[in-house]
């Protein structure tokens, strides 16, 4: 839930994106608001022109220590994705980094 941050587009026309809470079913992040850390998702386009794009969830994050509330996402020629958390980290809560191989 709550699409958030820069997306990125590979090559094949896929979109990758976050999510700011959501995901995994956690209460760690946002106790009191929100259930799920976030996630990095990707959209694939349909087979046929007006299909359906189809949705899948890349990655749920799980809260501290390894992030939540991810904000936007570097997508790499590669297919690499480097990104930031808002929160989680082991130096107080306060994010990481992250990155993501295909």
């Amino acid at each position: 839930s709550h699409p958030y941050g820069k997306m990125g587009l590979n090559s094949s026309g896929a979109l990758f994106g976050t999510t700011f809470s959501g995901g995994a079913n956690v209460n760690v992040c946002f106790p009191e608001s929100y259930a799920g850390c976030g996630t990095v998702f990707s959209l694939k386009p349909p087979a046929t022109q007006g299909g359906t794009w189809t949705k899948v969830n890349v990655v749920a994050f799980p809260g501290s220590p390894g992030g939540g509330s991810p904000n936007g996402l570097i997508l790499t020629t590669g297919g690499s994705m480097y990104g930031t958390t808002i929160v989680g980290g082991d130096a107080g809560g306060y994010g990481t980094a992250y990155l993501l191989k295909p």
